[in-house]
Order: C-alpha cells, then sequence, then structure tokens
C-alpha cells in the first residue's frame, strides 16, 4: 500500500513539472506512462483502477499546474504595489541598488530592488511602496520565459522601490529558520576573509550576494557555478550523513525520520530555491521509502 501511494504522488509530481515545463511533451509521457503500466500489470498485481488512478493523477496535475500559472498571469500588470513583508534573502549588492528577497504578509513571495541607502538586512520587517513591474513572457516558441521562470522559482512578481522615504522597516521577524540564517552567515563572516566568505556561504546555503563579480566570472569559465548553487547534492550528503550516523545509533526507521526533518530544515534554511525544491522531494521519497520498506 506504501509504494502505491509513491507512485501515485509521484505521477501527480511529473503531472505538475511537466504541464509547467514541457506541456507538449505530455502526451508522449502519458502514452509511456500505459505502456509502462500496463507491461508490469501482471507483475505487480496491478489493478485496473489502481492503473486510471495514477494516469488521473498525472493528469490533474498538469492541469492544476497550468491552471495557477494562468492565475499568476492575470495578476502580472505594471501598478502600483503597497504592502509589509519580511526581508528574507539577499539576493545581490549593486552599485545603485540591492536586491532583495521579501515575504509579504499576504503570502507572496517578490525580488524587490531598492536603493542602497534603504540598509535593510535579512529578518527586517518592512513597509513600503513600490512599483510592481509586469514580467516579459514568451513571444516566440524558442524564447525565454522570464514570467514562467519566476513562477518556477515560486516568486510572484518583481517591485521597485524608487526612494528611500518610501520604505521603512518596523521591526525585527522573530523568524526561527530566518535566525539560524542568519546566526549561519554571521558566524561564517566572523571565520574567513571576504572573498572565502562569499564563495563558502554559496556552497552552504547558495547566498552569492557577497561574491565578486570576478569570482562570480572565474567559476563560470571554469564551468562550475553549480557549486555555488544549493541543490540535489546537497540533500544527497545530508542524507548520507544521517544514515552513517543514526543507522547504527537508532536503526533504519528513526534515521529516515531523523533524514526527513534535516532535509525539510535545510530547505528552510537555504531559502526554498526551486533547484533544492526540486531536490527535496527526491530526497523526501528516499527517506519515506526507507521508513516504509521492512528490509533492514
Amino acid at each position: 500500500m506504501q509504494h502505491k501511494l509513491i507512485i501515485y504522488s509521484v505521477s501527480y509530481l511529473i503531472g505538475i513539472i511537466l504541464g509547467l515545463y514541457s506541456i507538449y511533451i505530455t502526451p508522449i509521457i502519458l502514452l509511456l506512462m500505459i505502456i509502462v503500466l500496463f507491461h508490469f500489470k501482471n507483475k505487480y498485481a496491478f489493478s485496473f483502477s489502481f492503473i486510471i488512478l495514477v494516469i488521473f493523477l498525472y493528469i490533474i496535475g498538469i492541469i492544476y499546474s497550468n491552471l495557477v500559472y494562468l492565475n499568476y498571469l492575470n495578476n502580472n500588470y505594471n501598478h502600483k504595489f503597497l504592502s509589509s513583508g519580511i526581508i528574507v534573502e539577499i539576493l545581490k549588492y549593486g552599485e545603485n541598488s540591492n536586491k532583495y528577497k521579501l515575504n509579504c504578509v499576504d503570502g507572496g513571495k517578490y525580488i524587490i530592488y531598492m536603493p542602497k541607502e534603504c540598509n535593510v538586512n535579512i529578518q527586517d520587517f518592512v513597509e513600503f511602496e513600490s512599483e510592481y513591474k509586469a514580467s516579459s513572457i514568451k513571444r516566440n516558441k524558442n524564447c525565454f520565459d522570464y514570467s514562467k521562470y519566476l513562477f518556477s522559482q515560486g516568486i510572484n512578481g518583481t517591485l521597485y522601490v524608487n526612494n528611500p522615504s518610501n520604505i521603512q522597516i518596523t521591526g525585527k521577524s522573530s523568524n526561527i529558520v530566518l535566525m539560524i540564517r542568519e546566526k549561519i552567515l554571521n558566524a561564517i563572516k566572523k571565520s574567513l576573509s571576504n572573498d572565502n566568505i562569499g564563495i563558502l556561504i554559496g556552497m552552504i546555503i547558495g547566498d552569492t550576494s557577497l561574491l565578486n563579480e570576478d569570482i562570480q566570472e572565474s567559476f563560470k569559465t571554469c564551468g562550475i557555478t553549480h557549486i555555488l548553487a544549493v541543490s540535489g547534492s546537497n540533500i544527497s550528503y545530508i542524507i548520507i550523513f544521517t544514515k552513517f550516523i543514526f543507522d547504527k545509533i537508532f536503526g533504519k526507521k528513526i534515521s529516515s525520520i531523523i533524514s526527513l526533518v534535516t532535509v525539510v530544515l535545510f530547505v528552510f534554511v537555504s531559502g526554498e530555491s526551486a533547484s533544492v525544491m526540486r531536490a527535496r522531494y527526491n530526497g523526501l521519497f528516499y527517506a519515506t521509502f526507507r521508513f516504509t520498506t521492512k528490509k533492514q
């Protein structure tokens, strides 16, 4: 029963991902799924109702992702934006303005640009008046679709604060995850030189805001920018480490629970980027599979 639930979940997630990124190949994947399921029908005792439900969840995933994206596009137009929220990540320091990630009180997540004079930090609770700039959509088949890119990152849009007087810091957030993230950043900053700080923070939590342009360009030239992005490799290291340590102490099931909790905590601390969110599902499926299987 547990394995069937995993298949249902995977089918639904594949539908969501393909519905967003590769809608044109969804019929081909559907055909392949039907062929594979019927091929192994007798071997694994798949019932006809089980196969139908797997296919149904795959289609529902496709429909859901497209409906959510259409709703996102309906709000994608230039307008004044007054709200408040919490600064959760510093994305880039610029010459005239800085780029941040902001969680609004309405639940939305935004990229927000502010003048350098604003001097805001992670955990700051801010009230602001800004301009919402509509994200460009794909005009031609092979062009980059920036609106879909932001949507895939879980970002509701881009905001611009044009004047420092349009933003006010009203307090500090007591969010435990942001506090842990800030303590990690401060501990690294106290221990290393400026260039090494940016590299280590990028490797641990994917924050490249402290890296200067020369170092970033060097990583691009060498083709190793993936080292500075939190992704599946980080999740793999966490699972391998917790498995190696805690399997011997507590056994497989308790170790799997510790892996699940650690992976979820790391995802939040690292800023919930799209790459680590995708890797999170793989890690959670693996840990769940280990927990539900009987073999010791």
